[in-house]
């Protein structure tokens, strides 16, 4: 099952004299199935090629008593390969000594070929200079679909279409998981669909494989950055950092230096690590730290006292030295003791009441782990880590990282990320009024179909104060009205400016939406300060994607104000700033190309309305919803159109707004929001 661009590349790597073939990767990752395949290939494509295997721990005795130069010499007629097994036994300082010298001084017409679990401790960087070394891991060795479904057949497993895709998402192409799942499923057929389910927990076959042969092989520090992630789909390096108290990036860049499977990539400039989906279901189910926990729903969340408020005065039955509980603390009901840490215990362990200060790669703070994912949650507004925050027993950190980056989650256009992981884990926090609202923002954003919008039963959230949830609603009720027709715009009550609740994302959206309805009904002036206070928080926020969504919003104010100048040089300037931010191809960016184009020169004798070049070669070349979402912003235009005549009316006669207010006392209706 060794595919014939791995022979190449083999064949290749071998071309130079004395070459030497580092294979690492870990175990059932078909070293030995390859070096077999590739020594079988070279006896048919250079006659006289000899070949000579011996194990790691007999290979310093074997070069010290045989003479390879003499060996080479007697195959006169082809090359001799050398291919050492198991060469991460080479432990010992005489033992790396010898093969080291030996390398050095090997003839050169020998083809040295090392497979290990991880690379033994050589000067590798000598024989990369030299240009001698070509390394090997477990990511060239993976097989792709096909090869995952010849391995299948040809262990009497054949895989239909949906297993075989499913299995290679799970193994990553591994080739030993890959004859595991299959011969699982093999033995389950009478449930088959079931075990296809069952895969992705690890069942006993995988499991004893994963546990006997590939997390033995690593080191401490390596196993704990594992199960530390292990309920990351994906995670960054500083994340790491933060679950395991500074010491994941040393240990990632030996892992990647071991050849495990680590794919890496980068999103938005940030640099993503993950593993196998089966590695880390098997961590999932063996590294659980505590057992299932029940947890009781916190009282909604109060405003803080100002740092300037008396203190309070404690009745005399409570003991001054006992602090208090705050009022988010949850009480949390193990329903089993806790598993035990799979490192042992050292001798002299400190008391609790001492302090042990942790000496790390990367800090020297002692800071407890708790506190620094804490503080990474705080700082970084990612989705990343909300399935570990879903799985600690405290939920404490789950609802302050809600409170502190879901509204700009929604508003960045990560919905999806925030909302996944929720519905998988079934939380209870799905049902909070916060929470119900975003679903709404999260289809206005991504031009999704939108939900109904039931009316929440619980009006205190959670997740943010009463002053905040109210502002979100405000904010929501305004962008609904933006994408609905022009009569319900008309008649939804707007304040003139949105109350200020301190917390950033939630301004900016109240600012942006309010504006933006401002600026439809006619009132150009109060819109664009509105947008540009928006811009500003934005700004302030370090998001670039929402203050490009600010910036496309004031050149729509001025297309629509007949200042095609101005919003012309306004689309230009959110141009650059989607270059210059990454944005480039993206809905915002494809609006601020749409608006430029619809407010370039027209030439001579043009009608009015007439489509230029650039605007009509923006259309053919954007896809569906680019395309779709230039018509919304024609479609917004008309909206404005009908809307200014009647906004003009009624400021020609102020008598309407007098009469507006008797009617709304006689009805009961409310009065606009934000007013007292």
């Amino acid at each position: 099952m060794v595919p014939a661009r791995l022979l190449t590349r083999l064949d290749r790597a071998a071309a130079g004299p004395a070459p030497v073939l580092l294979i690492t990767a870990p175990a059932g990752s078909g070293k030995t199935a390859l070096t077999a395949a590739w020594t079988e290939h070279l006896s048919r494509t250079r006659p006289g090629t000899r070949t000579l295997r011996i194990p790691g721990e007999r290979a310093p005795e074997f070069l010290r008593h045989r003479n390879i130069h003499r060996l080479c010499d007697e195959s006169r007629y082809g090359d001799t390969v050398l291919v050492i097994d198991d060469a991460h036994r080479l432990v010992t300082e005489d033992a790396i000594g010898t093969v080291e010298q030996f390398l050095h001084t090997a003839p050169p017409r020998l083809i040295t070929v090392l497979t290990a679990r991880r690379p033994p401790s050589l000067s590798w960087h000598t024989l990369t200079s030299a240009a001698r070394l070509t390394r090997f891991v477990a990511a060239d060795l993976a097989l792709d679909r096909t090869g995952a479904a010849e391995l299948a057949a040809d262990a009497g497993c054949p895989l239909a279409a949906a297993e075989l895709t499913s299995v290679h998402n799970l193994t990553w192409g591994w080739p030993t998981l890959v004859r595991l799942c299959a011969t699982y499923l093999d033995t389950h057929h009478e449930y088959r669909s079931a075990a296809l389910t069952m895969l992705e927990h690890a069942p006993r076959p995988l499991a004893e494989f994963l546990a006997g042969e590939v997390l033995p092989a690593l080191e401490d520090t390596e196993r704990d950055v594992l199960a530390s992630t292990r309920r990351l789909d994906e995670f960054t390096p500083d994340l790491a950092d933060a679950l395991t108290g500074g010491r994941a990036s040393a240990a990632l860049e030996r892992l990647e230096h071991a050849g495990f499977p680590l794919r890496r990539h980068l999103r938005d400039g940030i640099l993503h690590y993950s593993y196998p989906p089966l590695v880390r279901g098997h961590l999932i189910h063996t590294a659980r730290p505590v057992a299932d926990a029940v947890w009781i729903d916190p009282p909604p969340v109060s405003v803080p006292p100002p740092p300037c408020a008396e203190p309070r005065s404690f009745p005399a039955s409570q003991a001054p030295d006992r602090p208090t509980d705050p009022p988010a603390t949850r009480r949390i009901e193990p329903s089993a003791p806790a598993m035990p840490r799979s490192r042992p215990a050292f001798d002299g362990a400190p008391s609790p009441n001492e302090t042990v200060t942790a000496q790390t790669e990367h800090t020297t703070d002692d800071v407890p782990p708790d506190e620094a994912l804490r503080i990474w949650c705080r700082t970084h507004p990612s989705a990343t880590v909300l399935p570990h925050l879903l799985a600690a027993p405290d939920r404490a950190q789950l609802i302050e990282f809600l409170s502190e980056h879901a509204v700009r989650l929604v508003l960045d256009a990560n919905g999806p990320a925030l909302f996944g992981p929720l519905e998988d884990a079934r939380s209870p926090l799905l049902d909070d009024p916060a929470l119900t609202l975003l679903y709404t923002a999260d289809a206005l954003v991504r031009g999704a179909h939108l939900p109904p919008v039931p009316n929440p039963p619980r009006r205190t959230s959670r997740i943010v104060d009463t002053p905040r949830l109210a502002a979100l609603e405000s904010a929501v009720t305004a962008d609904l009205a933006i994408h609905a027709d022009t009569a319900t715009l008309r008649a939804l009550p707007l304040p003139a400016h949105p109350p200020f609740t301190g917390h950033a994302a939630i301004d900016y959206y109240a600012e942006l939406s309010l504006a933006t309805a401002h600026a439809l009904r006619g009132d150009t002036a109060l819109g664009e300060r509105g947008l540009r206070r928006a811009r500003a928080l934005a700004e302030a926020m370090g998001a670039p994607r929402l203050r490009l969504r600010a910036q496309i919003r004031l050149a729509l104010i001025a297309a629509l104000a007949g200042r095609r100048s101005a919003a012309r040089e306004r689309a230009a300037h959110a141009m650059e700033l989607a270059v210059r931010s990454g944005l480039t191809g993206t809905a915002d960016h494809a609006r601020a190309v749409a608006i430029r184009a619809l407010c370039a020169p027209r030439p001579a004798g043009a009608p009015h309305g007439a489509e230029t070049p650039e605007h009509a070669e923006t259309l053919q070349r954007g896809d569906p919803d680019r395309r779709a979402e230039t018509s919304e912003q024609a479609g917004i235009a008309q909206r404005c159109e009908a809307t200014r005549d009647t906004e003009a009316t009624r400021q020609s006669d102020p008598t309407r707004d007098r009469a507006a207010t008797r009617d709304r006392a006689a009805t009961g209706t409310p009065k606009p929001i934000g007013e007292p």
